[in-house]
């Protein structure tokens, strides 16, 4: 492991001990020389920042974000260093040991796992689900593509990301005494999360078909820092080497905090993980209202990720077909599929009727993800 450092000159006593475990490339206190050394410096696989503002600044965040490697503060555990765990691409760590831990259990990688030689390994596909505010059916749609693909042999994993509402333990019908997603998350960001520990905090049902484990998403909306961007990314980027494929349901919030520089993203797990899917599947009512919504909210999900598949939801004929049209002259976007409204069959109809409109989608995806990546039964 390639690791640069940046913190006070007394931490080059750090630097024989690191050296045991990693290979530590450079070393700096300049703060604007490890700028330089971040974008430019090859091989490099993570970095050490002293978790003060001094040298955790903005631009030192941005610069390991954007080089896409893993970002460690070392700080203590205490109320005024609990601001790092907000930032973008960077984990707090208590003890510089933990990195290793880390790599060695590959929490955290922006690039496909490797096996003992080196060579990389395949990559399970992540899928994220999307839609506009309004209910048009995010949940259901990421429950009928995790269901499918694991009827199909896929071994999938859904995770409810939705910091705003979680509802696919609702959805389901499974008592989450522990939200599996943010437990996941947590670990994480401890540098602590290992295999198992998604077998342990993954929920199934009898109703459920194939080899599919949940991890429900948060009780509270107020509790969304417990899954923050960092550590949700990198506990869907582990996901990524034991499942054939993650289908992530993201909700509906992509806002982005611009007004306050490095301030912790309320939308910013929602954000990264559109980001890093393979492909997202955008969800929205064909109403005009719906489609409004839809097709503003598609504006913004393109500007991080352009793989996108469109399903329309509670469609009649005629909705569908104006829907269709106005996708039609205001995006570029064609519609994959449209889902029926709800009959009066209630909820267990109304979810039979969603999990056979989306075998479309379902036939899509798998079509779309990247040919790389593990999509066969284990």
């Amino acid at each position: 492991m390639n690791i640069g450092i940046i913190g006070p000159a007394e931490w080059r006593a750090r630097v024989s001990e690191i050296d045991e475990w990693a290979i530590v490339q450079w070393g700096t206190d300049d703060p604007s020389r490890a700028r330089e050394l971040i974008r430019d410096f090859q091989p490099l696989d993570a970095v050490l920042v002293d978790g003060s503002v001094q040298f955790l600044t903005a631009e030192i965040v941005g610069a390991i974000t954007h080089r896409k490697i893993n970002g460690f503060a070392l700080a203590p555990d205490v109320p005024e260093s609990r601001w790092i765990d907000g930032l973008e691409g960077v984990a707090r760590i208590e003890h510089a040991e933990q990195i290793q831990a880390r790599s060695a259990t590959s929490v955290v990688s922006s690039t496909s796992p490797r096996d003992e030689t080196g060579a990389a390994t395949a990559r399970g596909s992540v899928v994220a689900v999307w839609g506009p505010a309004g209910a048009p059916g995010i949940t259901t749609t990421a429950i009928s593509l995790a269901v499918l693909a694991a009827r199909d042999g896929v071994n999938v994993m859904l995770c409810d990301a939705d910091s705003r509402g979680a509802s696919i333990s609702i959805g389901l019908g499974l008592i989450d005494d522990v939200p599996g997603f943010a437990a996941v998350c947590r670990l994480a960001g401890r540098g602590e999360l290992a295999d198992n520990d998604f077998f342990r905090l993954a929920l199934t049902s009898d109703r459920l078909q194939g080899n599919l484990g949940v991890l429900t998403g948060l009780p509270r909306a107020s509790r969304w820092a417990e899954a923050a961007a960092p550590k949700a990314r990198g506990a869907i980027a582990h996901l990524r080497g034991i499942v054939d494929l993650v289908v992530v349901d993201v909700g509906s919030g992509i806002e982005e905090n611009e007004w306050i520089d490095g301030a912790p993203q309320r939308d910013g797990a929602a954000r990264a993980l559109i980001s890093d899917s393979d492909l997202v599947v955008a969800v929205g009512q064909s109403d005009a209202v719906g489609i409004s919504r839809l097709i503003r909210g598609l504006d913004e999900v393109t500007e991080l990720n352009s793989e996108l598949l469109i399903v329309l939801n509670k469609t009649s004929k005629q909705t569908a077909r104006d829907a269709i049209d106005a996708l039609g002259r205001f995006t570029e976007h064609k519609v994959t599929t449209v889902v029926a409204k709800d009959s009066r069959g209630g909820v267990d109809d109304a979810a039979s009727r969603a999990v056979g409109s989306m075998r479309e989608v379902w036939e899509a995806v798998r079509a779309r993800i990247p040919t790389g990546n593990a999509l066969t039964k284990r």
